[in-house]
C-alpha cells in the first residue's frame, strides 16, 4: 500500500508541475499582451495628439475664414447705394413725340 501512496503523490506531483508550467505559460501570454496592448495605446495616443492638433489648425482657419465673410458681406452691403442690377427698360407707352411735347397749364383734362 505503501508502493500505491508515493506513486500518487508523484502523480499529484507531475499534476502540479503540469499545471504550474500552464499558469506560468498563461502569465506569459498575459504579460506580452499587455505589452501588445500598451504600445497600441501610446500608438493611438499619439494619433490621438496629432489629430487634435489637426482639429485645431482646422477650427483657427474657419474662424479666419468666417470673419473674412462677414468683413466681405458687411462691405457688399456698405456698397449697396449702386443697385446690384441695372434697371429695367420698361417699354414707352406713347411715342416719344408726345411726351416731348409741352401741355400748356391751363389745358382741361377730360375725364
Amino acid at each position: 500500500m505503501r508502493t500505491t501512496r508515493s506513486s500518487s503523490v508523484a502523480l499529484s506531483t507531475n499534476e502540479d508541475v503540469v499545471s504550474i508550467t500552464q499558469v506560468m505559460d498563461m502569465m506569459r501570454a498575459l504579460q506580452e499582451n499587455v505589452a501588445a496592448s500598451r504600445s497600441e495605446q501610446e500608438r493611438m495616443h499619439e494619433a490621438l495628439v496629432a489629430s487634435q492638433a489637426r482639429n485645431e489648425k482646422l477650427n483657427r482657419v474657419n474662424e479666419e475664414l468666417r470673419k473674412a465673410l462677414e468683413g466681405r458681406e458687411e462691405r457688399a452691403v456698405g456698397d449697396r447705394s449702386v443697385p446690384p442690377s441695372p434697371p429695367r427698360s420698361f417699354p414707352m407707352p406713347f411715342s416719344q413725340e408726345i411726351m416731348d411735347s409741352v401741355v400748356p397749364a391751363n389745358t382741361c383734362w377730360v375725364s
